[in-house]
């Protein structure tokens, strides 16, 4: 399990230390972790409103313990997810949760548009089947193009040992 740590006021667009504490059942702290996708944890906070992402690595400092700087950019309620990998063990992600103080603006409207555009890479997403169902496995198929030629893209550069991520 997963403890974290955090100010008690943080302020929105300002650098905050994060620190989690990785314990077992028992509540010692696990000390060996196995790299995995190059890290020893990945830290992925979404915003409940959904209109913030981050991707970050938290450094080790042993003791099961890892500390990271992160930027919070309004005020409201934040999920964040711990994946790591104890010593010889399973995959393991924890959920914690955060509040950053204030008055939050109301949230916009969700994005369901499954083609994005970044620079000059278009990216469509489509799934096998026509119709999904919680719970059930899917394939989701991203077709990335570049913007000006609509060429498939053909050169993905390897990131933290693959060439794509998908955070769902």
């Amino acid at each position: 399990q997963a403890k974290l740590t955090a100010p008690p006021n943080i302020a929105p667009k300002t650098t905050v230390p994060l620190t989690i504490d990785v314990r077992d059942k028992q509540g010692k702290a696990i000390s060996k972790f196995d790299t995995f996708q190059e890290k020893l944890m990945h830290l992925i906070l979404v915003s409940d409103d959904l209109q913030f992402f981050d991707h970050v690595h938290p450094n080790y400092k042993q003791n099961g313990r890892f500390e990271v700087g992160v930027s919070f950019p309004k005020s409201g309620s934040y999920t964040l997810f711990s994946d790591y990998k104890p010593a010889k063990q399973s995959e393991v992600v924890s959920v914690l949760k955060l509040q950053v103080p204030g008055t939050s603006s109301s949230a916009k409207a969700i994005d369901l548009n499954r083609t994005k555009t970044l620079g000059d890479t278009k990216a469509n997403l489509t799934f096998l089947f026509l119709f999904l169902k919680a719970g059930e496995e899917v394939t989701v198929i991203f077709d990335l193009r570049q913007v000006t030629s609509n060429k498939p893209i053909q050169d993905l550069q390897h990131y933290l040992g693959q060439r794509g991520y998908l955070v769902i």
